[in-house]
């Protein structure tokens, strides 16, 4: 089962969107209507067969009724005859005295068989006598034994011993067809003497119209057999082979009652029952194909109502599918683009449903593609100008200390002291400021550069500041980005101290360690930070603090190390300014290349 739903799923998975519109909204119609087809046409089958059993039924009923009042009606005209004492004594004589007697004998056996055929039925009587009648025998009402002995019905009595015998006949003569009965006449006072044959026929068509009335299908037939397949009478759409259906009734068991049958490639429903009082048997065919040709002609009309419905409900799919498909298949084409470099937006296929707000969200990420794209074009720009700027860093301080060097040979030489200081302590500010082209420093030549700035700022200011460093020994290794104090001292003189009416101040920087961090205090003796003042202090921009302001220090930090590190300013402090660096404990710039992810993370 699993195996053929990843099937269906591998199927469907490679159509296309549109094919799987079409095929869903197609299969949702029409399926459903299919299935409504099917169970209404065997719905209304199964009740127009019931309904055709029910007056199928009421109609054999009433022909087995029929057919069984005549042969009753014939069964008691036989018992009247042969036991008619009249016609019984006549029959018993064994010989006439006078040919008068005999007629006289002969005009009451006519004029009581007359009166036995005046009947509704129209009932034809024949009566067999001994041969001694052969002379007043009329052969219409009375007939002689040696007639009767040339008929097949009187051997067929004589061969199988039986004392009433139905069967059909045909009059040569006329060519009319009969129903007949026939039973051998007693002597009632010898029983075991026979003295006639009384023999009561009934035309065919009488009994037919009983069985034409009973078909209530034009395609029926209705059978009279003698016994199974010897057909006496049949109504209806006759079939041409007489043996073939002779054949078919032979197979049918006794009494059945609306049995499903096959017949000539067709189910038939099939209904017998037995003629009582006769060996006659009475079956009826229903073929079920006439009996539903209605409903079929019904469920055809529906077919092509489907298939018309089914029609246009596959080009409503196939439009609905183009309809939603246009803007995916638009979306594709342009995403498509994007590898090439077309990064072109969607216009024109805007829409309140998924597809619109997915053609709006793609819109807006080329919108933010293109922005990006001209940041990154403008930052790359940027990038340039700052590479040059930063060649330019590098190759002016080179030529500056290299002739700063010059300078300082040349006021030695001359004896000038104190321009032989300065001019040393600038090369030593400029040479550990480049640091040879690295971006880490050791906290030693950090406060080493400090020490240099605030030297050369007390040649230019008259001594006006005090530096004091407290520094472990162990923590002179540790690394830390370069130019980080610098931007920080020279605040904290340019803001700090000069800004103060006090003519000396003094800087402290403290460095102490808490478990693998370690934190650099700055003080000084200046104003400190004003709340009005304290942003905008701290905000300094880049060309203003020669382009390492406090913000730029804190942010080299945080990515460096991450955001749990950088620059706090104590705005409390109340005797001056008070800046903390946070910054964990490395001594060596290899391994703050390897834990720079982790830090930041």
């Amino acid at each position: 089962m699993m195996y053929v739903l990843q099937w269906i799923r591998s199927i469907t998975n490679n159509l296309k969107l549109r094919t799987k519109l079409v095929i869903s909204f197609t299969l949702f119609l029409v399926l459903p209507l299919g299935i409504y087809t099917v169970i209404s046409y065997n719905q209304a089958a199964e009740i127009l067969r019931n309904q055709t059993i029910v007056n199928a039924d009421q109609a054999f009923d009433e022909a087995v009724n029929g057919v069984h009042h005549i042969t009753e009606y014939m069964d008691q005209t036989l018992n009247s005859v042969s036991l008619n004492k009249g016609i019984n004594t006549i029959l018993s004589k064994n010989e006439y005295s006078t040919l008068y007697q005999q007629i006289a004998d002969y005009f009451y056996i006519e004029n009581t068989l007359q009166e036995y055929e005046s009947n509704r039925f129209s009932l034809r009587l024949e009566l067999y006598m001994k041969d001694a009648f052969e002379q007043t025998s009329d052969n219409v009402n009375t007939f002689t034994y040696y007639s009767a002995r040339q008929e097949n019905w009187y051997q067929i009595m004589e061969r199988e011993g039986l004392n009433t015998y139905w069967f059909n006949e045909q009059n040569v003569k006329n060519g009319v067809k009969y129903l007949s009965v026939s039973r051998k006449i007693w002597d009632l006072n010898n029983l075991n003497r026979q003295v006639g044959i009384i023999k009561i026929k009934i035309e065919e068509e009488m009994v037919l119209s009983i069985l034409e009335n009973s078909i209530i299908h034009q395609d029926s037939q209705v059978f009279l057999e003698h016994s199974p397949g010897h057909i006496l009478l049949r109504a209806g759409i006759l079939t041409p082979d007489i043996d073939k259906a002779a054949s078919f009734l032979g197979k049918i068991e006794p009494e059945q009652s609306w049995e499903p049958y096959t017949y000539d490639n067709q189910q038939m429903l099939v209904n017998q029952a037995s003629i009582r009082g006769t060996p006659w048997n009475l079956t009826t065919i229903v073929p079920m194909n006439s009996v539903l040709k209605n409903i079929t002609a019904l469920n055809q009309q529906m077919l092509w109502s489907m298939l018309i419905i089914a029609v246009i409900g596959y080009v409503m799919a196939l439009y609905t599918a183009n309809l939603t498909t246009l803007r995916i298949t638009k979306l594709i084409q342009r995403m498509k683009g994007l590898p090439e470099g077309r990064f072109l937006s969607i216009q024109g296929y805007h829409g309140r449903d998924e597809v619109g707000e997915l053609i709006d969200n793609y819109n807006y990420m080329i919108e933010q593609i293109q922005r990006l794209m001209k940041d990154k074009f403008e930052a790359g720009k940027a990038l340039k100008h700052a590479e040059l700027r930063t060649l330019q860093a590098q190759i002016n301080p080179h030529f500056l200390y290299n002739t700063l060097d010059v300078i300082n040979i040349m006021a030695a030489e001359h004896g000038v002291s104190e321009i032989s200081h300065t001019v040393k302590q600038l090369t030593t500010y400029y040479k550990l400021g480049l640091n040879k082209g690295r971006d880490m420093v050791s906290l030693k030549d950090e406060l080493k550069h400090v020490e240099a700035y605030i030297e050369i700022q007390n040649i230019r200011f008259e001594h006006s500041f005090n530096l004091s460093i407290d520094v472990p020994e162990s923590l002179l290794s540790c690394m830390l980005p370069k130019l980080t104090l610098q931007p920080i001292i020279e605040n904290a003189v340019i803001h700090g101290i000069l800004e103060s009416s006090i003519p000396e101040g003094q800087i402290t920087i403290k460095v102490y360690a808490e478990g693998d961090t370690y934190f650099i205090q700055v003080t000084d003796t200046g104003p400190g930070f004003k709340p009005a003042s304290l942003n905008t202090s701290f905000q300094q921009d880049q060309e203003h603090l020669n382009g390492f302001g406090m913000v730029n220090v804190h942010e080299r930090i945080c990515l460096t190390y991450g955001d749990t590190y950088g620059l706090e300013v104590d705005a409390s402090y109340a005797d001056g300014a008070r800046v903390t660096l946070k910054l964990p404990i490395y001594k060596d710039e290899d391994s703050i290349s390897s834990n720079q992810f982790s830090s930041k993370t």
